[in-house]
């Protein structure tokens, strides 16, 4: 029997790759001022605005290009809209270390480079809103197979130089660092500004 199946209204997830991080770069990344999260099972750059230095200028364009392909190449928003960083950190994870099941606040669009992984240093896991679950939460139904359709949650398994982009409203979190090397990824997050709305809902952001 024929049928076709249509995933609604999913969650764009983009991954692709940066240039090669330099050991100049890593260096400049290893010397930060850091702070304990306040989960207390990671640090972060006490500098939350990094990619304004000079030294991760390059980062900072190569990912500013990723960006313009995920919004408007691939989701096709139109290019009235820009989107600009507003914020960006290092996150140091030492052996041990995870990160909480959390989201990004006051931004659009969120996203991840790393800078030093391996294979055991921890994969970073996105979940299911509540609101996007197959059936309630309520019910835990079984699955033969796991696939797009009905998972709950998804791994990603980060690799050196790699960048992914998302909604800022999706959940995600990193498994513990069971590696014996220091993990160092770098967050960031978007906003918009332009000429978005038509009518009585139109709007300008300088």
């Amino acid at each position: 029997m024929s049928c076709e199946v249509i995933s609604l209204f999913p969650t764009p997830l983009y991954i692709s790759k940066i240039g090669k991080v330099t050991e100049g770069e890593l260096q400049h990344v290893a010397n930060l001022e850091y702070e304990v999260m306040e989960s207390k099972n990671g640090e972060y750059s006490k500098d939350k605005y990094i990619l304004s230095r000079p030294a991760f200028s390059r980062l900072k364009d190569e990912i500013d290009t990723h960006v313009g392909i995920y919004c408007h190449d691939v989701l096709k928003i139109s290019k009235d809209v820009f989107f600009y960083m507003t914020n960006s950190w290092v996150v140091k994870h030492n052996p041990g270390d995870w990160g909480h099941n959390h989201i990004h606040t006051n931004s659009l669009i969120s996203g991840v480079a790393y800078l030093q992984v391996n294979d055991t240093s921890g994969s970073l896991i996105f979940h299911a809103d509540i609101n996007n679950l197959l059936f309630p939460p309520t019910l835990d139904l079984e699955f033969t197979d796991t696939n797009l359709l009905n998972f709950k949650k998804m791994a990603v398994d980060p690799e050196p130089n790699m960048i992914t982009l998302f909604p800022s409203k999706l959940q995600h979190s990193v498994d513990e660092n069971k590696s014996n090397k220091t993990r160092y990824s770098l967050a960031f997050n978007y906003f918009i500004k332009g000429h978005i709305g038509t009518k009585e809902f139109e709007l300008h952001l300088p």
